[in-house]
């Protein structure tokens, strides 16, 4: 239980008197006086010029609650056996934040030195629409505003837009410091509009209309994490929200510095607005079940027919189109393909290696080619000549004309005429016949401009 004020200031005094008189000056002499600051300090002032300081926590019994979270909580008595429940106030250091230490008579304060109480809560849920549009147009000065008001109220006639419902909540705060001796406060009231379509939608306008009554403009407001547009400052507020799914809420907050009465709250005035072509199209039953009495924003079951005809309609262009471009892409890549696997093929055919052809009657497979060709470098680099050389293949039992053939080089097909020279005048020393040594040569892969020209020389 706490000490109540009075007896704790009075055992404090004796304290001090029986210390006075024990330095030795007269407890009739000393005059006591109590000086609270913030700080719960209280000082003691003796006649002889000695002064006793004590400093202790001051109680809250007179303060109305003792810190920022008491939100206006007030003193409770002794005997009570159960205390009132606090209140909570919701977003409390936002709230406290647009208090400046001047308006409570501070040039510096913090708000873990504040507390709030609410003293007033109002709330309504309108849908307000064209009609209230073109009384605010009537009342706005600037002709951008006019303009944008008249834009909204175009669309609602083109029902290119629609209205949505708006709920207002407003509560008004009275702020003021911890501190028991100081009695300054001001106020603030706090509007958060909410917004719950029942059904996804997208390009959703909110306007609120703040009557002068209650502002003189922009200026008097505190806005939160969302800040609006001033279309005007008298002011008209705008904020603009991309898209909203189906029972999401959407909040908007700003703060009025001053107390708004329960008369001025009635002229307070909000329209939203969303896209038609927007909204959710995907028929389900509440939907339908909404459109047999709902002439603004439901569908009948003729307008749903005719609805999924044409989304049906659309969806199997999609799916042509597809289909086409599928098809298309695919011959593109099998031809590309087709193409890709013949120039592989040929040249694959053209690096392949191909057996040696010396005449109709003698063909050489390519690896028996490539053994001969090996041991003629071998018999070369062991100091050989030509004649040696053939001799020992004639011994293995090789043709005589592939070995010339192969000996002159003449089985591999370039531009070496002396080599085709050569060869040739080998075989006219053996005894062929110029016909035989131009098949021969012809057989190998020669071309016959280059045989005839070759052979010239022999005739």
């Amino acid at each position: 239980m706490r000490t109540p004020f009075g007896v704790l200031t009075l055992v404090i005094c004796v304290v001090a008197m029986t210390g006075v008189f024990f330095l030795g000056v007269s407890p009739m002499s000393v005059s006591a006086r109590k000086v609270a600051d913030s700080n719960g300090s209280i000082t003691i002032n003796a006649h002889t010029g000695n002064t006793l300081s004590i400093t202790f926590n001051e109680p809250d019994i007179d303060s109305g609650g003792g810190s920022s979270g008491g939100g206006g909580r007030m003193p409770k008595a002794e005997d009570e056996e159960e205390e009132e429940e606090e209140v909570v106030i919701s977003d409390l250091e936002e709230l406290l934040s647009t208090v400046s230490a001047s308006e409570l008579g501070f040039s510096t304060l913090s708000t873990d030195k504040m507390k709030a109480e609410k003293t007033k809560a109002f709330s309504k849920t309108t849908k307000l629409g064209a009609q209230t549009l073109s009384s605010w147009a009537e009342a706005v000065k600037s002709s951008s505003a006019k303009n944008r008001l008249k834009t909204l109220i175009n669309e609602l006639g083109s029902e290119k837009s629609r209205i949505l419902s708006i709920h207002h909540e407003v509560e008004v705060f009275r702020i003021s410091t911890i501190y028991a001796n100081i009695n300054n406060y001001t106020f603030r009231t706090r509007v958060t509009i909410k917004v719950t379509p029942d059904k996804s939608i997208s390009d959703i306008r909110v306007l609120e209309f703040i009557p002068k009554s209650v502002v003189s403009g922009a200026s008097e407001l505190v806005f939160s994490e969302d800040e609006p547009v001033v279309v005007e400052d008298d002011p008209l507020l705008e904020w603009s929200v991309d898209m909203l799914s189906r029972d999401e809420t959407k909040t908007f907050t700003y703060y009025i510095k001053s107390k708004v009465d329960s008369d001025d709250y009635d002229d307070f005035e909000g329209v939203a607005v969303y896209a038609v072509g927007g909204e959710d199209k995907t028929p389900t039953g509440s939907v339908i079940e909404e459109g047999e009495g709902d002439d603004e924003e439901g569908v009948g079951e003729e307008g749903l027919r005719v609805s999924e005809s044409k989304h049906f309609a659309w969806l199997w262009i999609i799916v042509i189109i597809v289909l086409v471009g599928g098809v298309m892409v695919g011959v593109v890549v099998y031809k590309r393909k087709e193409a890709e696997t013949r120039t592989a093929v040929l040249l694959e055919e053209k690096l392949k290696p191909k057996d040696l052809v010396i005449r109709h009657d003698l063909v050489i497979p390519y690896d028996k080619v490539r053994r001969i060709e090996r041991f003629i470098e071998a018999q070369i680099r062991a100091g050989k000549n030509d004649v040696e050389i053939k001799h020992e293949l004639l011994g293995a039992g090789w043709d005589e004309h592939l070995i010339d053939v192969i000996m002159h080089d003449v089985h591999v097909v370039d531009n070496n005429m002396e080599k085709l020279d050569k060869f040739i005048k080998g075989c006219v020393e053996k005894g062929l016949t110029l016909e035989q040594i131009k098949d021969s040569l012809l057989s190998l892969g020669w071309r016959e401009d280059v045989v005839d020209l070759a052979l010239d020389d022999f005739r």
